[in-house]
């Protein structure tokens, strides 16, 4: 199921898994809604959900639908959490931004025209970080580009670390402390053995670490784009 969007171009499109969490993804949306310049639509955000997740879709059903920059998609069987790299990639795939930022159900936006903010730094090819609790790197920004470059996203189903060690070894990594981006790290997570019940036998656990053939290639494939600019 997918809302249609009738903006065809924005300058950043946030990718927003949720599984059963649906106070937190509320809290999440409004958050991104009520922070951003009124005077600036440039942005979208693309919720997925899974078919199973009968309150969120029950939600999703009665959205308002006045904003027009939200995207809602049920995936058609139970896998976020299980492969969450194909989950985000799909995200991207249908997304209208020339960068993408990827965040969590249980994050709060907390800077006033973030929206704004951001599209006054964003530049070049670089991945960026907003300011966050906890780990700095867990809310990556990048260029759509990215996955046409490499293919994928990420290797790993952690992306934020992965785009974090991919921008630090490739000298692309960037902060923004001028947007910060709440993350309760204290949630509990209610979907912990819902996951383990579920078996995707296409999932491929690999620890594709830093001396690991596969990243050196990414490595490679983002210094060679970088001589072209």
């Amino acid at each position: 199921m997918l809302v249609e969007r009738n903006q065809l171009n924005f300058d950043i499109s946030i990718i927003l898994p949720s599984r059963k969490r649906l106070e937190g993804l509320n809290d999440t949306l409004f958050s991104i809604l009520e922070t951003a310049d009124p005077e600036n639509l440039n942005f979208e955000v693309i919720v997925k959900v899974d078919f199973d997740d009968l309150d969120t879709i029950d939600y999703i059903k009665n959205w308002d639908n006045e904003f027009e920059n939200i995207t809602f998609i049920v995936n058609s069987r139970r896998q976020g959490w299980l492969n969450m790299t194909d989950y985000v990639e799909n995200m991207i795939d249908i997304s209208k931004g020339k960068w993408i930022l990827n965040v969590n159900d249980d994050v709060i936006f907390k800077t006033q025209n973030w929206n704004t903010i951001l599209s006054n730094q964003l530049n070049g090819f670089k991945i960026y970080f907003p300011k966050t609790d906890g780990y700095p790197q867990s809310f990556p920004i990048y260029p759509k580009k990215l996955k046409e470059i490499l293919g994928h996203i990420s290797l790993t189903n952690q992306i934020d670390t992965y785009l974090y060690r991919l921008s630090m070894e490739t000298g692309i990594e960037t902060y923004i402390d001028d947007v910060y981006i709440e993350h309760d790290l204290d949630l509990r997570d209610e979907t912990h053995s819902d996951k383990a019940e579920v078996v995707d036998r296409n999932f491929i656990t690999r620890d594709y670490h830093a001396q690991s053939p596969e990243f050196k290639a990414d490595i490679k494939k983002v210094n060679e784009y970088l001589k072209t600019l």
